[in-house]
């Protein structure tokens, strides 16, 4: 009886565990990468509302083998990040970009493709609050002629918005 109950609560206490993952990262990442859209059951934002909610800013540092910063910030203490997906994409094909990224915060990498090293910066753990800012740096393993970063944000599970871009080498074509 007692091997029984022990049994029926690891279960319970898998599924919990579980359930707290994004279902849909686990279940297809490259597919998470190309949309940008989590899979909260609500419809994103329209774009033309982030600006009233956070800035995004962006630089580079003019180096040989230098680095990119991406810096996310809620405008309103009210309203914080919760959880975000930024990847580096070449500003001209719309491609992400093979790089490093920093991630001194507790957040995640999430492979995009293996095979060829294609990665992006993602979420908070899940029971952690949300932040005011989020910061990061990416570092590329190739030369970059162009570079976007693209930011989809949750401030709540309903409430998200989805492939928000910043320029920070413009496309020359």
């Amino acid at each position: 009886m007692m091997e029984g109950l022990v049994l029926v609560a690891s279960v319970i206490a898998a599924l919990i565990a579980t359930s707290e993952g994004h279902p849909t990262w686990a279940q297809d990442k490259a597919k998470l990468c190309e949309t940008m859209i989590p899979a909260h059951g609500a419809t994103a934002q329209p774009n033309s509302t982030f600006a009233d909610f956070f800035s995004l800013n962006a630089s580079a540092v003019a180096e040989d083998g230098g680095y990119y910063h991406v810096q996310l910030d809620a405008l309103d203490k009210d309203v914080g990040i919760l959880g975000y997906l930024i990847e580096a994409r070449d500003a001209c094909t719309g491609e992400i970009l093979r790089g490093n990224w920093n991630t001194a915060q507790a957040d995640q990498i999430l492979s995009c493709n293996a095979k060829n090293g294609v990665n992006a910066v993602h979420h908070r753990p899940r029971k952690a609050p949300a932040v005011p800012q989020v910061k990061h740096a990416w570092v590329p393993l190739n030369s970059v002629t162009s570079l976007n970063f693209i930011v989809s944000v949750v401030h709540k599970k309903d409430l998200f918005w989805v492939k928000q871009s910043i320029e920070v080498v413009p496309c020359k074509n």
